[in-house]
């Protein structure tokens, strides 16, 4: 008998199906993880689950044997995770005694971590301090103002950096890479030291507006300075626009090596060649680029806050009081939803597939297209909502949280309810059309709004424990 060519499609199609799904079957499973409100595991009590903690302040003195996501102002770890640890507030502190049995990936003001940490740690702050305790078995990757590795601290293999200070006081396994402003270096390091610096100074240079009043307790003195009892083990490279071997009073195993910075090819040809004025056209060209994105940001943004204050008023209100009470709990929790929505709706994409072929192999072509077509419709329109909230309905509640806090300043008796979503919008879209910051200023209120969002619906829904 022979087969059709449409249901040779159909029956070759669910082949490739079953393969994929007997390739998914080497993947571990994935497991429900437990939210916990409370914010604390206390000493002696286990979890053995991914465990998602959320307070003002978290404490966890207990054990977890899964991945354990921290989110909220103050947050401390003094037990066993043994798993991956994923933390965001205002404070993180992994103190003495604490062992995660993964790797760190962190987002804080101040990081203090003082523990064993048998994988790498990622870290962006203000500030993060090894500890005298700390033993790092992988790696350290950091970016941020100031990075202070205390004499006693250990990292078993390389440190990489991007910041403004940073004091190498311990010991580092292989190589350390730290891109700064001001090096220190009195520890060891195993094998090769590789640091970009800034001229040296007499002067301290002033902390930045944004750094005051976030935990940075000194600031050092641009350059380079390497104390008499460091140890380097390999080549120590540094690349300034001055010689500094008169800061370094160590003298490297493999011998140092000095560079100059090499000058781009953009500004070789511009020290050599007079660069043409920008015509009129390609001017106003990049105005109209850069108003236009102005203008989208603007009018999107104004559209979807009217349709909320007009339809959706005390809901709007819920979910700025909500950014108010708990902005780095709602900040983690975006960062959850973002990425597991839209893992949701590429799986669900792949069990629409996957159900309209074994339905079409079982129906023999029939039902399989409809079954598709039916199920690609509603996930569009899940896909679009979800969209829409993370997109737009994100930034009004942000904005408008800040037009509130604006408008209270200049009108403190003024109860007017539309003035505040316009300065809010007005000031957020000027925000994100500055290069390279208004990104950053577009992903924090992403997170903030839709952590938001989902807080007030667990809020109503009055879950302490639930898993996700």
């Amino acid at each position: 008998m022979n087969m059709s060519k449409g249901n040779f499609i159909w029956r070759g199609i669910a082949a490739l199906f079953i393969l994929a799904m007997a390739l998914f079957t080497i993947v571990p499973p994935v497991h429900a993880a437990e939210i916990n409100n409370s914010g604390v595991v206390k000493e002696g009590e286990t979890i053995n689950d991914d465990l998602v903690l959320s307070a003002d302040t978290v404490r966890m003195d207990g054990t977890i044997n899964g991945t354990l996501m921290a989110f909220g102002n103050d947050i401390i770890i003094k037990g066993d995770v043994n798993g991956d640890l994923i933390a965001l507030g205002r404070a993180v502190t992994i103190v003495e005694g604490a062992t995660i049995d993964g790797n760190i990936f962190t987002a804080a003001q101040n990081i203090t971590v003082d523990g064993k940490v048998t994988g790498s740690v990622l870290g962006a702050s203000a500030t993060l301090t090894n500890g005298a305790a700390s033993a790092i078995d992988r790696n350290l990757y950091y970016a941020g103002y100031s990075y202070i590795q205390s004499a006693g601290s250990k990292t078993g293999k390389d440190i990489r950096a991007g910041l403004y200070q940073a004091v190498l006081d311990g010991e580092t396994g292989q190589d350390a890479v730290v891109y700064g402003e001001a090096i220190e270096v009195s520890g060891k390091i195993g094998r090769n030291a590789e640091f970009i610096v800034g001229n040296p100074s007499s002067q301290v240079n002033q902390t930045p507006p944004f750094i005051q009043n976030m935990g940075v307790s000194r600031n050092l003195k641009p350059g380079l300075r390497v104390d008499p009892v460091a140890m380097i083990g390999g080549v120590m490279t540094y690349t300034s626009k001055v010689n500094q071997s008169s800061s370094i009073a160590a003298t490297p195993a493999g011998g140092i090596v000095f560079h100059t910075p090499v000058p781009s090819e953009e500004e070789t040809n511009a020290a050599t060649k007079p660069v043409p004025a920008p015509s009129p056209a390609s001017q106003a060209l990049a105005i109209f680029s850069s108003l236009s994105g102005f203008a989208s940001n603007l009018i999107s943004l104004l559209l979807v806050g009217a349709l909320l204050l007009w339809k959706f008023p005390t809901l709007l209100n819920e979910n700025i009081d909500m950014v108010k009470m708990k902005p780095w709990q709602s900040t983690g929790y975006g960062f959850v939803i973002v990425i597991v929505g839209y893992a949701a709706l590429f799986l669900a994409l792949f069990l629409i597939i996957l159900v309209g072929v074994i339905i079409g192999f079982v129906t023999v072509g029939g039902l399989g297209g409809i079954t598709v077509a039916l199920g690609l419709s509603a996930l569009a329109t899940a896909g679009a909502i979800f969209s829409l909230a993370v997109s737009f309905i994100s930034k009004v509640i942000v904005s408008y949280f800040a037009g509130q806090w604006i408008f209270s300043k200049l009108a403190p008796t003024n109860s007017n309810i539309v003035w505040p979503l316009i300065i809010g919008v007005v000031v957020y879209a000027i925000l994100r059309a500055i290069p390279f910051l208004g990104l950053l200023f577009g992903i924090i209120a992403t997170l903030l709004g839709v952590g938001a969002m989902w807080l007030v619906f667990k809020q109503k829904n009055n879950p302490s424990v639930e898993a996700i």
